[in-house]
């Protein structure tokens, strides 16, 4: 089985058992504490990968918050897992930026709740696309990222089959 259908397996699995999908950005969201690590950890990374791709930080910082520590300490378990170095090391310095941002992302999405969203989503989101020196975000594009995570899905196909087995 390669990698591809094992990541949709995952993701296929997630449907059913979780049909609302990942919901980093919801108080209280359970962040799927009770699947398998390695199913935990390709969510983490999808939405990190994902998120920084479509927006940048700033917009992965609003679309995991508030639990973007969570987010950012299972895909740093995902990258370690994968010998992902490069990877694991940028998540301290993102965990850091975050830390710096997180009072402002709150207050924007206060903002957002009364009223405009898009004016304070775009205004917000924007910081990470003006901080375009930032090493952390563009080490987290890099294409070579994905065939080691297809290297990773492979060398653990029986923990994915079994994770999803149910």
């Amino acid at each position: 089985m390669d990698a591809v259908t094992l990541q949709s397996r995952i993701y296929d699995w997630l449907a059913t058992h979780y049909p609302d999908g990942p919901q980093w950005n919801h108080e209280g969201f359970h962040c799927f504490k009770d699947c398998h690590p390695i199913v935990r950890s390709l969510l983490a990374m999808d939405a990190v990968e994902g998120e920084i791709s479509n927006g940048a930080w700033g917009q992965l910082l609003w679309n995991t918050f508030p639990n973007w520590r969570v987010v950012l300490d299972l895909a740093k378990d995902g990258y370690a897992s994968m010998k992902a170095t490069q990877q694991v090391d940028a998540i301290p310095l993102l965990y850091a930026k975050f830390s710096d941002y997180e009072k402002g992302c709150r207050a924007a999405m206060q903002r957002a709740d009364n009223g405009n969203f898009e004016k304070e989503f775009g205004g917000f989101t924007s910081i990470g696309y003006s901080d375009a020196k930032f090493k952390p975000q563009l080490v987290l594009l890099d294409p070579e990222l994905e065939s080691l995570r297809r290297r990773w899905l492979e060398q653990n196909r029986d923990v994915v089959l079994a994770a999803t087995a149910a």
